[in-house]
């Protein structure tokens, strides 16, 4: 099997995007990039570059559903012919967007404030978020892939990890035999993916992520292929430095809780130095490090409104 890093151009400051072109005796994508221009125009330029026609492509798989990763796969499917593949959770997220992103930022703000963050400020930062919804559509997964899960292309033969954190529904695609993993945004090697925070049987934040990197660190990888970046050979050092960048912050969290505070006090006081527009990506984190802290019994929370936390 044949592999091949299509980098398309996103909105977003991590930079470009990953798709991966898998060539064997049958072609699959590994996520589609979003739904822009200049994304179309690039993922065109590298298929052409991999003789490889809109018909030769078998299978499209979805890594998790965001729009940088999915947002052209609708167009894909109806160009190609071929089903897109993902996990039940991100089917019902992918498949009503972008109605399903609405939901989720009234979502978010209703946690927000409950958690001392300022409405004003929040639609301000949010306002700003909204200028890339129309970078992905709805799309309809034809395949829901559950974990253990084994998809078969001709040669290609591809194992599916679930491994909710940085979404409920993320997905990595292991190839055993050669050792290979497509981690989506789950691991890359030099950036910890956000998390978030759980919200009822939405499964982010570090609790269910921690759970996940127990997972990924027991897998044999000789190679990883992230959604952002470039390929990396050492899996299991990127796993311990994503486990030390999390024990590194939940430290500075409680650190800074030196009497009851809201998370969002918290986040002010343990996180100061934030790059302009991530005051709410901080936030969001600290209320999942506290999430984790009080699963391991590290803190107590009292249902004020806004919610605050002690130490124990």
């Amino acid at each position: 099997m044949k592999v091949v890093q299509l980098e398309l151009p996103t909105p977003y400051p991590v930079g470009p995007v990953n798709v991966w072109l898998l060539k064997g005796d049958a072609c699959v994508l590994i996520d589609t990039g979003p739904l822009t221009e200049p994304s179309r125009r690039a993922l065109e330029r590298g298929l052409r570059k991999a003789r490889v026609g809109w018909k030769d492509i078998d299978a499209i798989l979805l890594t998790h559903g965001h729009p940088d990763h999915f947002g052209l796969a609708d167009e894909l499917r109806r160009r190609t012919s071929a089903p897109v593949y993902a996990h039940p959770e991100e089917r019902r997220y992918v498949a009503d967007y972008p109605d399903s992103y609405w939901r989720s930022v009234g979502r978010y703000e209703r946690i927000s404030l409950q958690h001392g963050f300022p409405r004003e400020e929040f639609q301000r930062i949010w306002s700003g978020y909204h200028e890339t919804v129309g970078i992905g559509e709805a799309v309809r997964v034809e395949r829901t892939v559950r974990d253990g899960g084994v998809l078969e292309f001709g040669s290609i033969r591809l194992e599916a990890v679930h491994t909710p954190g940085h979404t409920t529904g993320s997905l990595c695609y292991l190839d055993s035999k050669e050792g290979q993993l497509f981690c989506g945004d789950t691991i890359l090697e030099r950036i910890t993916p956000v998390t978030f925070f759980k919200r009822g049987r939405v499964k982010t934040g570090p609790v269910y992520y921690e759970r996940s990197l127990d997972r990924l660190a027991a897998l044999e990888v000789r190679l990883a292929h992230p959604g952002h970046q470039r390929s990396f050979r050492d899996f299991t050092g990127a796993v311990r430095r994503i486990r030390r960048h999390l024990e590194r912050r939940a430290a500075r969290v409680l650190e800074a809780l030196d009497r009851p505070k809201t998370a969002h006090d918290l986040a002010e006081k343990a996180f100061p130095a934030r790059l302009p527009g991530s005051e709410w990506l901080t936030f969001a984190e600290t209320v999942g490090i506290l999430e984790h802290l009080e699963r391991h019994g590290r803190v107590v929370r009292k249902d004020h409104r806004p919610v605050t936390f002690s130490r124990t």
